[in-house]
Parts: C-alpha cells; structure tokens; sequence
C-alpha cells in the first residue's frame, strides 16, 4: 500500500483520476489499496446475506466513498460495505457536495493477508470515534469475523448475531464461506 508525503485537500482528493484500485484519504494521506479477490468477495456476500435478512428500513452500500469530518486533515474513506437507516440518507438531488457526511450504522471492512494492519486500525479508529456502532473485519483467511459494537470485540466463525440498533437477527457465516468455497 502506498501512502503520500503531503496532506492532501478535500479539493485536491477530488481532482485526482480514477483508478481501478481504492483511493483513500486518512487525515490528508493518500492510500491506494488493491484488495485481494476472496476479500472482495467475502465483502460482497457478506452484504448479499445482510440485504436478504434485514428489513427494508436498512440500506446496504458497497463502497460508498464517505467524508469524515472530525478528523485533523481531510479525510474520505471507502469501507467494503457500510448499513445505513433508509431514512437517513439524503436524496441524490439534495447532495451538493462531492462526499457526504453520513452516519452508518454498521460498517465492514475485509482483512487481507498482504493488507496494511495500521491503516486498518487507523481507518477503524476514525469508526469508533465518528459513532458508528459497529464495525466489522472480515477475515476470509481465517474463516472468522471481528464485530466491534457497545458491547465489546469478539471473533465471530459461524454467525454472526446482529444486535440493537438492527432487529436480532443472525447471519449464518459458515454457509457463506462454504459456499464460497473457502476451506
């Protein structure tokens, strides 16, 4: 992963072209991060599951670039999936910035064996400290998922228990690595 030596602005971030990898800014820094496969995919069936059991007030966003504001330099990030209340977005005619500030409910993030562990950190860090309530690694390597929320961290390796502010529900991790295929 490769990281700038200046702070970028919000403005600048912008400008930049597009590229077939993340761009991301963390307090002004520049990171480019190309996940692996099975990362993204986990990602992408860990939402697929989320979206057939979650009632319709909860929306699911796959990489969603969104601005933090409570962070020293500009900062926007892209978390492999994010939740939100349908509610609490805006309507795309009312935005009329480049990045919104939003408040997910729930956000994930896939670890990869190759990943930076300290940007991850770092990126979870601005999580917790914008308010999002739960934040989860996805770890395919390892068959596991960390879920961080109000009550704790713990390793979760065959469901996953939602909790408030979603509907007790139960996401059954081991069907969906399975049928990925991971051993």
């Amino acid at each position: 992963m490769a990281t700038t030596s200046t702070h970028l602005t919000l403005e600048q971030y912008a400008e930049l072209p597009e590229e077939p990898y993340k761009q991301e800014l963390l307090n002004g820094e520049l990171y480019n991060s190309d996940p692996s496969f099975r990362c993204h995919y986990f990602s992408q069936e860990v939402g697929r599951a989320l979206m057939q059991i979650l009632p319709a007030e909860f929306d699911v966003y796959f990489h969603l670039s969104m601005k933090f504001p409570n962070t020293k330099y500009a900062t926007v990030l892209q978390p492999d999936l994010s939740i939100f209340r349908a509610d609490d977005l805006p309507k795309m005619h009312e935005v009329k910035e480049s990045f919104i500030v939003l408040h997910p409910l729930l956000i994930c993030e896939g670890i990869d064996s190759g990943q930076d562990e300290e940007f991850l950190q770092k990126k979870i860090d601005v999580y917790r400290n914008w308010g999002v309530p739960w934040v989860w690694s996805l770890d395919v390597e390892h068959r596991r998922v960390l879920t961080e929320g109000p009550a704790g961290k713990r390793w979760q390796e065959h469901e996953i228990c939602l909790e408030a502010p979603f509907p007790p529900l139960r996401l059954d991790l081991k069907s969906i690595l399975d049928r990925m295929g991971v051993a």
